[in-house]
């Protein structure tokens, strides 16, 4: 057994998980818990069916320039003031102009994509080619029930992809700073028709050190702890391979302290392409109505906010996923705290499957129109050829 862990998570990593073991936990049953998740999800075979099956990609999308959507959303502002609880700062709605590059990259590097379904407000690029075969043009109202419209709240139009008629069971979920950096395969996304998703476990975080964005986080947590639904031990006893598997290595702390304790795990939010499952999202919602109905009527996005994060937990806890590390769809980058060299030397590595290029309201316009000119400069020089999907 020894030798087997220490060829999963490395010799050094296993001393160190021995000590954790011994120290921590006298409990017998979690070490062989955590020491046959490590052993099965070593020796675990490739997957054995082809992702043959149709992945859509859908992608949200705003023109904050278009007058119509300017004017209904100042007849809609709270004019709260409070910009740590509101969604009304400038860098929520700045143009990067780089959008065009995001159907560049998906063309060269998922020419598999089945459809593209565009979601929007009513606006378009004017260079978009509205004929083209896989491109699906969705405006909020097509599928958000009318109740939630208006809405300016990204959060509220993703929770209700799930009644998209025509979307596929499976498909990735982009925003528009999220961009494809190398080719991805099907299989990149899911895995015998599960969605690949890091199972790693944050810490939590104090209430008066959370932020807008934490808050939502947590609501999600808190959803399911609040349901006797779950059974986050007997969820992890029938896939020990998924949720102590070897590429974790030894972020197992927390995973063992939600299995003593009971409760729903903390889990980490990847912002970047997002696999998923409508069938599951509908369960989800349904499950959830009455907090879904109350997110999905917030027309702008807050602390008492749902997101995409509920869907990716109850997947989760249904052991409907593949494990993967971290990093595995790419990186995050604040375009605040990162110099453009850094930004455009990501954009020209090929071992980053997906870049996030986040807007930060700390940076001032001059500023801005200086690393948004840096970023699509690097951006024209991977992809200098129109697609397709440009007129």
């Amino acid at each position: 057994m020894k030798k087997i862990l220490q060829k999963a998570i490395g010799s050094d990593r296993y001393e160190e998980l021995e000590i954790f073991f011994k120290r921590y936990l006298p409990d017998k049953k979690i070490r062989k818990l955590v020491r046959e998740g490590c052993r099965l999800s070593k020796r675990r075979p490739a997957a054995d069916i082809r992702e043959d099956y149709p992945v859509d990609f859908v992608v949200l999308w705003v023109d904050s320039t278009d007058e119509n959507w300017l004017r209904e959303k100042q007849k809609y502002d709270p004019g709260s003031g409070k910009k740590e609880d509101s969604d009304l700062t400038d860098a929520r709605w700045r143009d990067w102009e780089m959008f065009r590059y995001w159907f560049r990259s998906v063309e060269k590097f998922a020419p598999w994509v089945d459809h593209i379904f565009f979601i929007t407000y009513g606006h378009l690029p004017k260079w978009l080619n509205i004929n083209h075969p896989k491109l699906r043009i969705v405006n909020h109202a097509d599928y958000v029930p009318k109740d939630y419209l208006p809405t300016f709240n990204s959060n509220a139009i993703q929770l209700n992809l799930w009644r998209l008629k025509d979307l596929s069971e499976h498909f990735v979920l982009f925003d528009d700073d999220l961009f494809l950096n190398a080719p991805v395969k099907k299989e990149t996304f899911f895995r015998s028709g599960c969605p690949k998703a890091c199972n790693y476990i944050a810490p939590p975080i104090p209430k008066e050190n959370r932020t807008r964005w934490h808050h939502i986080l947590q609501n999600a947590v808190d959803l399911f702890r609040s349901s006797d639904d779950f059974d986050i031990r007997k969820t992890m006893e029938e896939h020990p391979e998924k949720w102590f598997s070897h590429i974790y290595r030894d972020r197992f702390t927390y995973k063992v302290k939600a299995y003593q304790d009971g409760y729903v795990p903390n889990l980490r939010y990847n912002h970047s392409a997002t696999p998923m499952i409508k069938s599951s999202m509908e369960n989800c919602c349904r499950t959830f109505s009455k907090q879904m109905d109350q997110a999905c009527r917030l027309r702008f996005r807050s602390a008492e906010d749902l997101n995409k994060h509920v869907f990716t937990i109850w997947d989760s806890l249904c052991n409907q996923f593949d494990p993967v590390g971290a990093d595995y769809f790419g990186k995050f980058f604040d375009l605040g705290k990162r110099v453009p060299d850094d930004i455009a030397a990501a954009i020209n590595d090929q071992h980053i499957k997906c870049i996030c290029l986040n807007d930060n309201n700390s940076i001032s316009a001059e500023r801005f129109e200086y690393i948004k000119a840096e970023i699509n400069k690097a951006f024209h020089h991977k992809f200098p050829q129109k697609s397709s999907f440009e007129r």
